[in-house]
Formats: C-alpha cells, sequence, structure tokens
C-alpha cells in the first residue's frame, strides 16, 4: 500500500491489517503477507498496539494454515499464545483453536 506513508500509523496499520484478513480469505497469500509485514514494520510507531506482535503471529500463523504448512503454522500459533497477556481471551480463544486445528 503505497498510499500508507500518508496516514497516520494507527490507520495505516489498520489498513494493512484489514486488507491482509481480506486477501488471507481470498486466497490471495503473498498479498495477505506482503500486509501482515506491512503491519509488523508499523510496530515500532509511537502508540503501536501492545498486542501486534501477538496478532501478527496469529495471522500469519492462519496463512501458513490455509498453506498447509504445518510445522510453520505450529511455531507461529505458538509464538501468538507465548505473547498473551491476562486479558487476551479473545485472541487467546482464536489461538488455542487453531492450535488445536493444526494435524500433529
Amino acid at each position: 500500500m503505497r498510499a500508507d506513508r500518508d496516514l497516520s500509523p494507527d490507520l495505516a496499520r489498520a489498513a494493512h491489517a484489514g486488507l491482509g484478513e481480506i486477501a488471507l480469505q481470498e486466497r490471495s497469500f503473498d498479498e495477505a503477507a506482503d500486509h501482515f509485514q506491512a503491519f509488523r514494520a508499523l510496530l515500532a510507531a509511537p502508540g503501536a498496539d501492545p498486542q501486534g506482535e501477538v496478532r501478527y503471529s496469529l495471522w500469519m500463523g492462519r496463512l501458513y494454515q490455509a498453506r498447509q504448512q504445518w510445522d510453520e503454522a505450529l511455531q507461529l500459533l505458538q509464538r501468538a499464545g507465548a505473547g498473551l497477556g491476562e486479558g487476551d481471551t479473545a485472541i487467546g480463544s482464536e489461538v488455542a483453536r487453531r492450535i488445536g486445528e493444526v494435524p500433529l
């Protein structure tokens, strides 16, 4: 997204997160990965989402699940789980569910 430099960091992160989600749903995996990585790059900006790294790991884990790259998916989902805080029940539930979906 070239125009993200014209947006505030919060809006740019939200834009990349949303576009990445759409691309993942459309199975445009490379495009989704690009948006998720752009989201991650913006985490250094002031006021960044404190759970941004957890969200990034969850999204990338989902992407690898969709590609059926199970080892990579499990590694990223476990990393997301390890970064969860006390009140992160919604994200934690999704991480746990996704880990349970990975064939061992």
